[in-house]
């Protein structure tokens, strides 16, 4: 009798241990900046980084690809930090498209650099004086394969 309670509670860690790992599985697809009410599903193949909970990767024979969201203070105007942002270590801007994500401003670009041989897509939103840099970046090569998961991932962006 007392063997079969302790096979019971057993049994119901084991079940519970297992529902708790599927539901934490569940939301480590995501990135978070709960304090700002941001969500991102990371892109389809890519591993939330376990040390990092704003940093995702992706592993492949080409190199590791990464992603990030980045939250700072804004100082000046939006437009021109983002413009500044995809200058920086020379970078070249291939697109550059303002437009709203729930309601605040954002701008979504594609940079590449040359020198690194890499190519940068992300969005930068506007809200509550802070930005919130959602940036991807992987080989010049592999883009053009890489782009449309990484578009999938930007639009899947959402500020409460």
């Amino acid at each position: 009798m007392k063997r079969e309670r302790v096979i019971s509670k057993v049994t119901i860690i084991i079940f519970l241990a297992v529902i708790m790992a599927g539901w934490r599985g569940g939301s480590r697809s995501k990135i978070e900046v709960k304090k700002l009410g941001f969500s991102m599903n990371i892109p389809s193949g890519w591993k939330l980084d376990s040390r990092s909970p704003l940093l995702c990767y992706r592993n492949t024979p080409q190199g590791d690809y990464t992603g990030i969201v980045i939250v700072e203070p804004l100082e000046g105007n939006f437009y021109e930090f983002v413009k500044s942002v995809s200058k920086e270590f020379s970078g070249k801007e291939i697109s550059y498209e303002p437009f709203e994500i729930d309601g605040y401003k954002a701008v979504k670009t594609v940079v590449k650099y040359s020198l690194k041989r890499v190519i940068t897509m992300g969005v930068f939103i506007l809200k509550e004086g802070k930005i919130i840099e959602a940036l991807f970046t992987v080989s010049e090569k592999e883009f053009g394969k890489y782009r449309p998961s990484l578009e999938k991932s930007l639009s899947s962006i959402s500020i409460r």
